[in-house]
Formats: structure tokens, C-alpha cells, sequence
């Protein structure tokens, strides 16, 4: 019945033009409404679309980010790979160029660890055959640097010939090609010292030390160092000398370990 009612009242007005009327006014009311919506739509969607946009742009960037790192460090890694050669070569070139080791077999570690104040080093173990044993020793070349004091691994301990307690038999090579049988000993912060230099031997600064045949174990014309500084006076029975290295541990990648075949 409700229906009928409505249907006849519609047709009323739509018979007196009042349809027409409600329509302008609707009209008039609604299109700033219909306008502001159909506005904020379309604002919606572009943000939509920036966003999506952005959010492309910035997995992108992560990617191309990602990509960069993995280059560098393909690169970093290529570098210090390149770096570690260098110096594996350097010090094998020190080997293979001297004559003293041509029957001589060497192993070639990684310098690990160096602690000076202990006079202590750690190198790796890269012997398969386990012929490294304690006792063997430790060298740069013709530098003698120490001796293997133990094993544990893949890590090789090595007691520095500046240890306090390490005593060598050495001999002075003069500028002028006299040899002077000495003993040269550790000094503090791995250093190394003749103590009882007789004040009536004629050396001087810069002249060499060398290893002497009457050490157990270790070879001959092994290479010590230089004379560095001289303390004492020539009324005084002994003086005291102080040797420097032809090399530093801070700045080695590799040593080398003599096999005892």
C-alpha cells in the first residue's frame, strides 16, 4: 500500500514539474560534494601511484645497494688476496735468490700475531706432513727470527731471538772483514744486545752479526743484524752493543720455516 502511495505522489509532482525543481536544487547542493570527491580521488590515486612509485624506486636503490657492497667486496677481497701473494712471493724470493738454501727445504707461514714485549709469535701451520717440529727454526730470508717452540694445529708458537733468555753465539764482521766471536743475547721490547763486548775489539757501528757454527741446531752465516749503538768507554773492560734488525715483524706477512729433512 506504501508503495502504491508513493508511486502516485511521484507522479504528482512530476505532473506539476516539481521533480524538475528537487533535481536543480540536488543538483546545485551536491556538485561542489561530487567535485571534492571526484577530486580527492583522483589526488588518492596519484598518491597511490607515487608511492608505489617510491616504493619501486627504494627496492631498487636496496638492490643496486646490495649489488655495489657484494662488488666492493669481491674487489676488498680480491686486494688482500692480491696483497698476501705479494708477500708470500716477497719472502719466497728471499729463499730461492740466496744459495745458503738451495737444498734446503722451507715451509711458508702466515704471520698471525706478533707481541713484542713477550718476544712472542704466531704463524700458521700450513705443514701437511707434520715435519715441523719444536726446534726448528724461524727465518726472513737469511734473517734468523726465532725458533718453533710448539704446535698446536693450525698455529705454530715461536720464541723471537730476542726472548730475555735466548743466548746466541755470534760473530762481528768488521768493516774490514775481521771476525769477533761474541754472544749476543735478548734485550727489552724485542731488542737485542752483545753484553760483554771486550772494550779492546775494534767495531763499530754498522758493522754486521752473523750466527756462528757452534750454535745447536741453528746454521752458520745466518744473518742477526747491524751494530747499532755502542755504550761505554774504552778504560771500562766491557761495553755494551746494541743490534739492529735488517727487518720488522709489524710489517711481515710471511716467514719462513726450515725442515729438517
Amino acid at each position: 500500500m506504501r508503495s502504491y502511495i508513493l508511486a502516485i505522489v511521484l507522479i504528482v509532482l512530476s505532473y506539476f514539474h516539481f521533480t524538475s525543481a528537487v533535481k536543480a536544487v540536488l543538483l546545485n547542493t551536491l556538485t561542489s560534494s561530487i567535485f571534492f570527491y571526484k577530486s580527492t580521488s583522483f589526488e588518492i590515486k596519484d598518491i597511490y601511484i607515487f608511492y608505489t612509485n617510491v616504493e619501486g624506486i627504494r627496492r631498487e636503490n636496496f638492490y643496486l645497494k646490495n649489488n655495489i657492497r657484494d662488488l666492493e667486496l669481491a674487489s676488498s677481497t680480491a686486494r688482500v688476496e692480491g696483497l698476501n701473494l705479494e708477500g708470500l712471493n716477497r719472502a719466497k724470493n728471499l729463499f730461492t735468490s740466496d744459495p745458503l738454501f738451495e737444498n734446503i727445504t722451507i715451509n711458508y707461514s702466515k704471520v698471525l700475531f706478533y707481541n713484542p714485549a713477550l718476544s712472542k709469535l704466531l704463524i700458521t701451520n700450513n705443514d701437511t706432513s707434520s715435519k715441523i717440529k719444536a726446534g726448528n727454526i724461524v727465518l726472513y730470508g737469511r734473517n734468523l727470527v726465532g725458533v718453533v717452540s710448539s704446535i698446536s694445529g693450525s698455529l705454530i708458537e715461536v720464541r723471537l731471538i730476542s726472548d730475555r733468555d735466548f743466548d746466541l753465539n755470534t760473530i762481528i764482521v768488521t768493516k774490514d772483514s775481521n771476525k769477533v766471536k761474541t754472544v749476543t743475547s735478548g734485550d727489552k721490547f724485542d731488542g737485542l744486545a752483545i753484553n760483554n763486548l771486550l772494550s779492546t775489539e775494534q767495531v763499530s757501528d754498522g758493522d754486521l752479526v752473523i750466527t756462528s757454527s757452534t750454535n745447536e741446531g741453528i746454521l752458520s752465516d745466518l744473518i742477526i743484524g747491524k751494530l747499532d749503538r755502542i755504550e761505554g768507554i774504552s778504560s771500562q773492560t766491557f761495553r755494551k752493543a746494541y743490534i739492529k734488525k735488517f727487518y720488522d715483524l709489524n710489517y711481515i706477512e710471511y716467514v719462513g720455516v726450515m725442515l729438517n729433512d
